[in-house]
């Protein structure tokens, strides 16, 4: 009697994804020369057999163009139980299971697979089935934020752009309480209250645009939001119209941080084509925040005087928990050169004698040579600052964005049309206060259907520019704008009519101005590359706050102090010079580009906190496999080596490895997601099986059908997973210092099982703790002690690495995937017979975090392993013996070009009747 046929044993409910699994085992038997067991569990109900059989049913039509051997069963009980006993009945090699079952949909069960590799009948075989990248299920499902994480990123960077605009016009409506307590001071030297923010604002904008590409945009945005909160503190304390302008310049400095920074870390988010969406909606919020200044402000200091105008940017405190627990630290890796403070001081002190030019024009007069001084020295700057921008390396006025035109064009029309705007503002509420003689309280509730029009318009706007283009909405919209500011002109005199005739000026003027904004905050962007849009988007906003100086100080200038009898007409002239500017933005426009933005800027990696990190020997490349960042270097040319990394580390941990074996290999050294300068996308699953198949699919792009896997720490562990998902992949396997072999670990590694472990491991990422970790560090190397120096500044290292959400996160999940309380919850032990690949071990003698005593595990269940024992090492013999761990790894690949043949088991009994 001949050998038995060898058994392969799947199980089926009917879903798609046990369908895909028996399709992939029936490949598995087909190669194999395997027969193939279905098996579906059911209960004892006539339901639970009808469900049953139509799931084998559906099982046979999906087979049907195979031509293998498969017998089908149904056996009552659960699917674990029907799993094992037919696995036993027919001896079966292994269980195929699909990737589902790595997952348990009920918190307090093992997951399908855990449990039948914990039962211990014969190996089980996880297939990819569903993507891995999927959302993880059971507890951390119920940790999941109701919004995505795109959505959340948008809601803080439009909170802050709306502090910050908020401040530009909610001081107008306060303006004339402030006049009342410092009425010692003249209206011409209290305007600086309002235009020294605007001026400094806008002078400040590009430079910290630069400066947040340069540092990190996260780092500037905190910076600028703390002293955005101390300069309003300051604002409220003021005991004199000095102090209160000198506090308005510290508000000014947070402010120009903030509005930069948090376009720049909200576009990354989104895709490119969906940013023209996400761009409309950061605009409606500054464009709503400028409107609502003044009702916000009326009630405001109405109910608590106009300091509490100031106190109300306390709010800000609230976004910086969801803040600091979303946004992740981008930074262009290009911008080394810090940005131009000359040029800065130039744009500052420029677009200051413009604006005191202006506004002192009524006192000094109009052809007064202190006027026209103002006006050569503001012109005699920005010629100079041109020529400085041509030679500087990191201009405030970059030549190379004034190029684009999209940019160029959209820029000019915001300074002109927010000349007009922003001069309304203060003129609605002076309207208001001085001709109708409304209360602080009614002005600014008068004024509030203005901002409600605009967050439509601008809502409206971002949909329409997203499929017309922004050119057609801007010059429709400033058109409507125009016409608006002409009915401001025919308001009746002295007598209010609110609802005849106030109404519909603040309706039609707010939904044009929500269109304007929304809609030129896309043009502005649209062409810009993706490392320039926290520096474009500066440029651009400083343009919009020169307009606003200057349509300020134009409104002061041309209301001057009129008479009573005067006052309708003056306010009628104002009106008047706001229609020039709006129509004046409208033929602009015209200039814009005719196309809808397909894509806006290239799509921004998630973990790009500084220059992707190179190893001297290897080449450095970029790759996007299923919308994720993923980074690996290769070098040499021959058989293919991958190495994969472990915990809290990276490529870089081969650095001393890869350039000895790409002497004679091709060297594939990927970082695991999560990890090093690859993505760390939330809400991802970081199970081990989801890394092997992450380097799989690398393999498939990169069009490797197989490799030798070396794998060190949970690298080793990989690589495990790897060769039991796709045996047919790995032609050798090298463990270095492994996990998932024994149950035996650190505790330090053990306590990510822990449930405050997120905190704790936030805790040890925080600078004081690494710095704590670099001095102690330093001391040691003092006193001679230079390998525990070594190791703290390692450790130190992988620590900081903690601080980002993204890889701490990736960190936690891959921990808690095999590892609790006890240890490894998971051991490769009993697969290793099964693996037909050769096996190559390296051990440090000193490893304190997985310990040696694993080694003789492995050889008693394969003693053909090659086994390597480094005496006086420890957890990382591929740095402490570099080129000896390379030339052996070289050595055994060269000995082991004859993989041994697959072990079959013997004695297998004859297959059972189908359908028991």
């Amino acid at each position: 009697m001949g050998t038995p046929q060898a058994s392969i044993v799947a199980g089926t409910d009917g879903s798609p994804s046990a369908t895909a699994a028996v399709r992939h085992a029936a490949d598995l038997a087909g190669t194999e020369g395997a027969l193939l067991h279905v098996v579906a569990a059911s209960g004892s109900s006539e339901r639970d057999l009808a469900a049953a059989r139509q799931a084998l049913e559906h099982t046979r039509i999906a087979l049907a163009d195979h031509t293998i051997a498969v017998q089908y069963h149904r056996i009552a009980g659960s699917p674990v139980y029907a799993l094992t006993s037919l696995a036993d009945r027919v001896a079966a090699r292994f269980i195929v299971v699909g990737n589902r079952g790595v997952q348990s949909l009920v918190p307090w069960r093992k997951p399908v697979a855990e449990e039948l590799e914990s039962r211990g009948h014969c190996p089980v075989v996880v297939v990819d089935t569903e993507p891995y990248w999927r959302v993880r299920e059971g507890s951390a499902h119920k940790r999941a934020p109701r919004l995505d994480r795109q959505w959340q990123v948008l809601l803080v960077t439009m909170v802050a752009v709306f502090l910050a605009l908020l401040d530009v016009t909610i001081v107008n409506v306060a303006f004339p309480d402030i006049q009342r307590d410092f009425s010692g001071t003249p209206l011409s030297d209290l305007s600086w209250v309002l235009n020294a923010y605007n001026v400094l604002f806008a002078a400040l904008l590009v430079p910290a645009g630069r400066l947040a590409d340069r540092q990190g945009r996260r780092s500037v945005f905190y910076s600028g939001v703390y002293l955005f909160l101390f300069g309003s503190t300051l604002c409220a304390l003021a005991p004199s119209a000095d102090l209160l302008i000198a506090a308005r310049l510290v508000q000014a400095v947070g402010a120009a941080a903030l509005v930069p920074t948090s376009l720049g870390l909200l576009l990354p988010e989104f895709a490119p084509e969906r940013r023209s969406m996400a761009v409309s909606l950061w605009a409606a919020a500054g464009a709503v925040a400028a409107a609502a200044g003044p009702s916000l402000g009326g009630v405001i200091v109405d109910v608590g005087g106009w300091r509490w105008a100031f106190v109300v940017n306390l709010a800000a405190l609230g976004v910086l928990p969801v803040a600091r627990r979303i946004l992740v630290e981008r930074r262009d890796p290009q911008a080394t050169t810090a940005p131009d403070g000359a040029g800065s001081v130039l744009l500052a002190v420029c677009v200051g004698l413009l604006a005191l030019g202006i506004v002192k024009a009524p006192d000094w007069g109009w052809a007064s040579q202190r006027v026209w001084l103002c006006w050569i020295g503001a012109g005699a700057l920005l010629f100079a600052l041109r020529l400085r921008s041509k030679r500087h390396p990191a201009p405030i006025l970059e030549p190379q964005l004034l190029r684009i035109k999209s940019f160029r064009v959209a820029s000019g029309t915001m300074l002109v049309y927010s000349a007009g705007f922003y001069a309304l503002l203060l003129c609605n509420v002076l309207f208001l206060t001085d001709v109708w003689h409304y209360s602080v309280l009614r002005a600014g509730f008068g004024v509030t259907p203005g901002p409600l029009a605009a967050a439509i318009g601008a809502a409206v706007a971002g949909r329409i520019a997203e499929h017309r283009g922004p050119r057609n909405v801007v010059v429709l919209a400033a058109a409507t704008s125009a016409v608006a500011l002409l009915l401001y002109r025919t308001l009746p005199g002295a007598q209010p009519h609110f609802v005849s005739a106030w109404l519909p000026c603040q309706l039609v003027s707010g939904t044009a101005a929500g269109m304007v904004f929304a809609a030129l905050s896309t043009a502005t962007v649209m062409d810009l590359p993706g490392n320039r849009i926290a520096t474009g988007t500066a440029l651009a906003s400083c343009l919009r706050q020169i307009g606003a100086v200057l349509g300020v100080a134009g409104l002061i200038a041309v209301l001057g102090t009129p008479t009573p009898h005067h006052l309708v007409g003056t306010f009628h002239h104002a009106y008047g010079l706001m229609v020039f500017t709006a129509a004046g933005a409208a033929l602009l426009a015209t200039r814009l580009p005719a196309r809808h933005p397909d894509v806006i800027a290239d799509a921004a990696p998630l973990h790009d906190t500084a220059r992707v990190r190179d190893i001297p020997g290897l080449q450095t490349h970029t790759t996007v496999i299923h919308g994720s960042r993923v980074v690996y270097r290769t070098a040499g040319s021959g058989p293919t080596v991958v190495l994969i990394h472990g915990l809290l580390d990276s490529g870089t941990t081969w650095r001393k490895v890869a350039p000895v074996l790409a002497l004679n290999h091709r060297v594939i050294v990927p970082d695991l997601l999560g990890h090093g300068d690859s993505d760390g996308p939330a809400r991802a699953d970081y199970s081990i099986f989801s890394h092997a198949l992450l380097v799989r699919d690398l393999l498939d792009e990169l069009d490797v059908t197989r490799a030798t896997v070396v794998g060190h720490s949970l690298g080793g562990g990989v690589a495990l997973g790897l060769a039991y998902a796709c045996p047919q992949r790995v032609a050798r396997l090298a463990l270095l210092s492994a996990g998932g072999i024994g149950s035996e670990l650190a505790p330090a590694l053990r306590a990510a099982a822990l449930p405050g472990a997120d905190w704790l491991a936030r805790a040890l990422g925080s600078r004081p703790c690494s710095g704590v970790l670099r001095a102690a560090a330093w001391l040691a190397s003092r006193l001679g002690a230079r390998r525990l120096g070594r190791a703290l500044v390692e450790t130190a290292g992988m620590l900081t690495r903690l601080a980002d959400a993204g890889q701490r996160s990736a960190f936690l999940e891959s921990a808690r995937a095999v590892i609790n309380l006890k240890g490894q919850k998971s051991s490769a032990l009993r697969l290793l017979p099964s693996y037909a690949m050769p096996l190559f071990v390296l051990w440090g003698t000193r490893d304190r975090v997985i310990p040696t005593r694993h080694v003789d595990l492995i050889t008693e269940i394969r003693p053909d392993a090659e086994v390597v024992l480094l005496d006086g090492v420890g957890h990382s013999p591929h740095l402490a013996q570099a080129t000896f761990v390379a030339e052996s790894l070289t050595r055994w690949i060269r000995s082991t070009n004859r993989p041994r043949p697959r072990p079959y088991p013997r004695d297998i009994p004859e297959p059972v009747d189908s359908y028991r």
